[in-house]
């Protein structure tokens, strides 16, 4: 059995979380020879991904790519049978499937076929899901649409964060993969189809998905809002003439008129369609981040 692989992708399970790099560490220990990681230089060039320095770290070659021809022409020669990836935010093409005889072992944070699609964790937390998982698939053209080598589930946790559930997604994806990978590499291991009439598919998130709007949303859609946008793309609240990035906020269960301010001591919120958002800490813009009574002290009479 040959224990050489390639990596894709930067191990970051959602746009604007970090990694702690446990599956590709795993890998490592398991005693895998990771020949090259691949990245794409247009991610690179926007925020240095963990596994760089990692890779620098373990005298491991990255692979920079432009565009599938370039990568195609990298790869062509190598001979590796197998890959491992996550979270490479591209869709492969066939030919480059095909340079692999073992085929590349996909690792998607979701219980498939729910959740196909890029935004996986940020849509179980804005749905209000108490269960997502991972799934480690043989990667196909389709988008992750391939047979499943192996699943596991995990509870989410009441007002878990997405920087939070992205860290015990990758926990959870090493220890899977840890357990399977050999029977993968040994072909002991056959994947089994999809079910595709149970398939959802996640919508990409955009900056504009920022705005909180409490004239057409409930109290409980914006508070999860703002935990599954956490880093990025944040949560921005437009009141009485500030813009406030919206850190954290909880739900209480009032009723006053939607966009309207609630002030009660040193707390403040909005209404919203259905209950009030309160504010617990914030970042005004051009400020430092604060706390809901820090923001009242110096501009409760703005809110007015």
């Amino acid at each position: 059995m040959s224990k050489k692989i390639i990596f894709f992708g930067n191990e970051r399970f959602a746009t604007g979380t970090t990694s702690k790099l446990l599956i590709i560490k795993a890998l490592v220990n398991l005693g895998y020879d990771i020949e090259y990681i691949i990245l794409s230089q247009k991610d690179i060039n926007k925020n240095k991904p963990e596994i760089v320095d990692f890779a620098i770290n373990h005298n491991i070659k990255i692979i920079y790519f432009e565009n599938n021809e370039s990568l195609y022409s990298q790869l062509l020669n190598l001979k590796t049978e197998f890959a491992v990836l996550a979270s490479f935010g591209r869709i492969i093409p066939a030919k480059i499937l095909d340079l692999f005889s073992g085929g590349i072992i996909n690792i998607h944070p979701s219980l498939l076929p729910l959740h196909r699609g890029p935004t996986p964790l940020e849509s179980v937390i804005l749905e209000g899901q108490n269960k997502t998982g991972i799934s480690i698939i043989k990667l196909v053209l389709k988008m992750d649409s391939g047979p499943i080598y192996a699943q596991e589930s995990i509870a989410i946790k009441p007002n878990v964060r997405k920087q939070e559930l992205a860290n015990t997604l990758d926990q959870k994806a090493s220890e899977l993969l840890s357990k399977i990978i050999d029977d993968i590499t040994t072909y002991k291991l056959d994947p089994v189809p999809q079910t595709d009439n149970d398939a959802t598919y996640d919508k990409m998130i955009t900056k504009k998905d920022s705005m909180l709007n409490p004239l057409s949303h409930t109290a409980i859609q914006l508070e999860r809002q703002i935990r599954a946008h956490e880093t990025w793309p944040r949560s921005l609240l437009k009141i009485k003439g500030f813009d406030l990035i919206v850190l954290k906020a909880h739900v209480l269960e009032d009723k006053i008129e939607p966009g309207s301010i609630y002030i009660n001591g040193e707390t403040f919120g909005v209404g919203t369609l259905d209950g009030i958002l309160v504010i617990d800490e914030l970042l005004p813009m051009g400020k430092n981040k604060m706390s809901s009574r820090a923001f009242l002290a110096g501009y409760k009479n703005k809110l007015l």
